[in-house]
């Protein structure tokens, strides 16, 4: 019996080790994160270094988080990949992303990746004259803040998507940040679905109207009061009520647009590029032609399901032709970008997958 009381001793005192081993382990990747946050002019001092790292990098970390949620939805029900919030809002769990919101996931290094995905872009865009821009769609766990868990609300100083803007600019690649003008609604508007991963359709044009004035076409920006209807009870049910497997109704609040064509693909001949799944390679142009195209730019966009269905019909608002491919979290097809010889490229992605680039071979 004393032989087992010793063993029993000795890998409890092994498990409680581990974080410590993981934490000296990781130690170097202090320096490189202190120096970076002081050259981009957002340095938050030494104790702030210190707690931040500690909490981002202390052994096993990842995996006590997702114990501490499975052990949650063990007991209470539900999905481990959604967690419900005040009034019944649902958030994504996957990557780690309450991590990412709150500032306890800060790994600065791996968004290398990402802004060596932008750079191969810039490069393989050749040397005429075009516009590349950056535009990340932030976590739903970022706008409503407030209506996460309350343990999960606490702003950090500063966090990846902070990072990557800053890493971005350093590089000479132009990104918009997306997040004041959304925040900006959700006192009267729906920019995000309660029980959805996306943004609305109302949130998708306000996204559209920074991208189209950062890229020099204002012009083309939707007029939102009077595009859009006000607030109305809609029953939908989201990814995240199916996630959940919510069985009752599940009503949502949406700002429907007042013009049923703001969205419609109806005016434009739709080719289909490449076919994968849900993730086909699509282009739209008008079907008249004497609309001019020649004298409008090309867009494509390099995206992700938020960008998939909602901007097409938007884009051709001044666009001559709208091409949409899937980002797959790397570079795409070289020789498919040069064939459709864009004007403006858009890279946009989800703020939770930021940090899941793949490096671009030989970077």
């Amino acid at each position: 019996m004393r032989f087992l009381h010793i063993w029993f001793l000795g890998w409890m005192a092994i498990l409680l080790a581990l974080p410590a081993v993981g934490l000296a382990y990781n130690t170097l990747r202090l320096m490189d994160e202190t120096a970076a946050d002081v050259a981009s002019g957002q340095d938050i001092g030494f104790a702030g270094r210190i707690d931040r790292f500690v909490a981002t990098h202390f052994g096993l970390r990842k995996q006590m988080v997702n114990l501490n949620r499975d052990m949650k939805k063990l007991f209470s029900g539900g999905s481990r990949r959604v967690v419900e919030g005040a009034g019944g809002w649902l958030f994504i769990t996957d990557l780690d992303v309450l991590g990412q919101a709150t500032g306890q996931r800060y790994d600065v290094a791996a968004l290398s990746a990402f802004v060596n995905v932008a750079d191969e872009l810039r490069s393989i865009l050749g040397d005429r004259p075009r516009t590349l821009l950056v535009a990340i769609a932030p976590n739903k766990h970022v706008i409503y803040r407030e209506k996460l868990p309350v343990w999960a609300r606490e702003a950090p100083v500063r966090t990846e998507l902070d990072a990557l803007h800053d890493r971005l600019r350093a590089s000479g690649i132009d990104a918009v940040d997306l997040r004041p003008a959304l925040k900006s609604w959700t006192a009267d508007r729906l920019v995000y679905w309660r029980g959805d991963t996306h943004w609305t359709a109302f949130g998708a044009a306000v996204a559209f109207n920074e991208i189209v004035q950062r890229v020099g076409h204002s012009g083309a920006a939707v007029d939102l009061e009077a595009a859009f209807g006000p607030p109305v009870p809609l029953d939908r049910r989201g990814d995240l009520v199916a996630i959940q497997q919510l069985q009752e109704k599940f009503v949502e609040f949406p700002s429907l647009p007042t013009d049923p064509g703001l969205f419609s693909e109806a005016p434009f001949e739709r080719t289909v590029l490449d076919k994968g799944g849900s993730n086909e390679i699509y282009k739209l142009r008008p079907r008249d032609p004497s609309d001019a195209p020649s004298r409008r730019p090309k867009v494509l966009v390099i995206g992700d399901s938020f960008s998939a269905s909602l901007l097409g019909p938007l884009f051709m608002r001044f666009a001559a032709e709208f091409t949409w491919m899937p980002n797959r979290l790397g570079v795409p097809d070289p020789d498919l970008i040069r064939a459709i010889d864009p004007d403006i490229v858009i890279l946009e992605a989800v703020e939770r997958t930021i940090t899941s680039f793949q490096q671009v071979p030989g970077a």
